[in-house]
């Protein structure tokens, strides 16, 4: 009798100890960047939108005009969802988080996430009057270690089309450092005409 106490004993603790818990800390999303770049893809690739994107590599300059096929526009955004990092656990509980800032150019707001500790660095997202009525985002992405650097500065740029939230000009800035090469700078720059 002992030994079968004792066995459903060891038995509800390992039950106890192995069962799930759940932790809310974790499905926290401080900016949900998938779901905006879905949709954006979503609504693009339905709209028979032209894209007009130029290129620079260094010196090296290219233009093309197209209409991006569903596929297209999400090879064009996947780079942004990069901006995602801001949800890692790893990094979410390091960002200072500033909200409703004025922004001194223009009659927009500005939430502000800052962190020294991940490659996500700075984030800004620029709205009228509320966070729905997005406008702007901005993103700053550096890494480095002995033998690589890089830093680029990502920007989406939207607007109010017949009642839809519409990407209407995307760029990504920055360089690349690899030891023993030169420093490469690359400026990708979208503009979606309606």
């Amino acid at each position: 009798m002992k030994l079968l106490c004792y066995f459903l004993w060891v038995l509800g603790l390992l039950f106890v100890g192995c069962s799930e818990t759940k932790n809310s800390d974790t499905s926290t999303t401080l900016f949900h960047i998938d779901e905006l770049i879905d949709t954006q893809i979503n609504q693009l690739g339905q709209g028979g939108y032209t894209l007009e994107k130029l290129g620079a590599v260094d010196s090296t300059r290219s233009q093309v005009v197209f209409v991006p096929s569903h596929d297209k526009w999400k090879n064009e955004l996947d780079i942004f969802r990069q901006m995602g990092i801001v949800n890692k656990p790893i990094y979410r509980h390091g960002y200072q988080i500033e909200g409703h800032l004025k922004d001194p150019k223009s009659n927009l707001k500005i939430t502000q996430y800052s962190s020294n500790s991940s490659p996500l660095s700075l984030l800004r997202i620029y709205y009228q009057d509320h966070v729905s009525k997005l406008r702007r985002i901005e993103a700053i992405i550096s890494e480095s270690n002995r033998l690589y650097a890089s830093k680029k500065t990502l920007t989406l740029e939207f607007e109010e089309v017949s009642g839809k939230l519409l990407l209407t000009h995307y760029q990504v800035a920055g360089f690349q450092k690899v030891a023993l090469r030169d420093t490469v700078t690359f400026h990708t720059q979208g503009t979606i005409n309606f």
